[in-house]
């Protein structure tokens, strides 16, 4: 088994001012964010093969230069690799990214593939913990095929929806039935269900289609049999969404995720820093 891990990224003057509850501007917000995720692929002890795919959309060369450095770091081989032009008869203008990111997960991960966006604040242990657990929900014998999404979403308890609850490495993980474009899955299933990760990606919000009417089909909780894999969030959260709503106060590392935060120091990029495009291990 292995993992590959596809990130996109956007860090440009049209998304800079964007409201997040960090306080800080988004590009910040962004930096900090990946620099948790970068700790917690170093942090991980299973030796299995992982790759991490950058895909960014069309930065600044800025915030480039910075992306680069916080990503040389990463103890894993990875590329990080511009993502092309809008194709004009590409329906969503803002979501051609999200595309590609899926389009390298059916095209190249050939195991598990976790699937991230740039805006989630990880615990240390966040992509370990991830790895276990997949394993572990996957050997119960009355489960389908399984996937986490990392975040403890608020917007997963404003509905009554009976769910099943397994404690393993020291959380709850809760089945659920509702994700977004983030997700640790295998990619076999990203392969057979293709249609439904194209679809949310280039026709997002256009003539309905959303989240619920493509990949959410995919999902169960473990009781509500409406697709045919079992969906779980861990309860402390291993990745906290940095959006514009505080996350559910259920965590451990991320009690504070303020705290957290705020520790994160973005590096200024020398002045005769040279640009590394892969790093082979």
């Amino acid at each position: 088994m292995d993992l590959t891990i596809i990130l996109r990224t956007c860090g440009n003057g049209i998304f800079k001012d964007l409201s997040r509850i960090s306080g800080s501007d988004r590009l910040t917000c962004v930096l900090k964010c990946i620099t948790s995720l970068i700790e917690s692929i170093n942090n991980v002890k299973s030796k299995i093969p992982i790759k991490l795919y950058v895909l960014d959309d069309h930065s600044d060369r800025e915030f480039l230069s910075k992306l680069n450095l916080i990503i040389s770091k990463c103890q894993v081989p990875f590329e990080l690799i511009n993502v092309p032009d809008r194709p004009s008869n590409f329906k969503n203008s803002h979501n051609f990214s999200a595309y590609e990111q899926f389009r390298y997960g059916r095209d190249y991960a050939k195991g598990l593939v976790y699937f991230i966006e740039d805006d989630y604040l990880h615990s240390s242990d966040a992509i370990q913990t991830m790895l276990d657990t997949y394993i572990a929900l996957r050997s119960m014998s009355d489960l389908n095929d399984v996937a986490i999404y990392p975040y403890d979403s608020t917007h997963n308890y404003n509905r009554n929806e009976p769910t099943r609850l397994f404690y393993i490495n020291g959380r709850l993980w809760r089945g659920t039935t509702k994700s977004a474009f983030t997700m640790f899955i295998h990619s076999d299933n990203v392969r057979r269900y293709w249609p439904l990760f194209e679809k949310v990606s280039t026709d997002l919000w256009v003539d309905g289609t959303s989240e619920d009417t493509t990949i959410n089909r995919m999902w169960n909780s473990a009781v509500i049999q409406s697709g045919p894999i079992c969906l779980f969030s861990p309860i402390p959260s291993v990745a906290a969404h940095i959006s514009t709503e505080e996350p559910i106060k259920l965590i451990t590392e991320l009690n504070d995720w303020r705290e957290r935060y705020n520790k994160i120091e973005i590096e200024e990029t020398p002045a005769k820093f040279s640009w590394t495009r892969s790093l082979k291990i």
